[in-house]
């Protein structure tokens, strides 16, 4: 099992997978799902395989809806797959750690986080990457928008 920490702002979090096979990276057969369960182990959300996106050789990624984490803690996703032509179905399992969640539409997120036209790329990461490093910069240390 894998583990990922993720920081949820917004609406959609982004998961990956990697497949390898006898230590070299390759495509999947094909893809059944992927289901999100919660912090007690039980399925919230199921991705259809149509929604999974190859990236690169043996890399994919799916875009879960944020709703379904809905408080900090463990939660996991399950990828059901065939790694090729003829073979079993495979589940790998990963762990996500949730260590914070915020909405993008969450009144309480901090003045300083709301967003014009201007600032587009720098608030985007403040907002939906950088939370814990913003939260400290707030307290003490600059970060120009410029240099985000």
């Amino acid at each position: 099992m894998g583990t990922r920490a993720e920081t949820l702002v917004g609406d959609d979090v982004t998961l990956g997978f990697r497949h390898f096979y006898n230590g070299i990276l390759m495509n999947v057969d094909h893809f059944n799902h992927v289901t999100i369960l919660d912090r007690m182990g039980q399925p919230v959300h199921t991705i259809p395989a149509s929604e999974i996106v190859q990236l690169d050789v043996g890399t994919y990624q799916v875009l879960a809806p944020g709703s379904v984490f809905t408080e900090a803690g463990y939660y996991s996703d399950v990828w059901s797959f065939v790694p090729s032509a003829g073979a079993s179905t495979r589940n790998l399992k990963f762990q996500i750690n949730v260590v914070t969640v915020y909405r993008s539409q969450d009144p309480n997120l901090p003045n300083a986080l709301s967003c014009n036209i201007a600032d587009l790329t720098s608030c985007m990461l403040k907002t939906r990457y950088l939370w814990p490093v913003w939260s400290v910069l707030q307290n003490g240390y600059y970060l120009a928008d410029d240099v985000l």
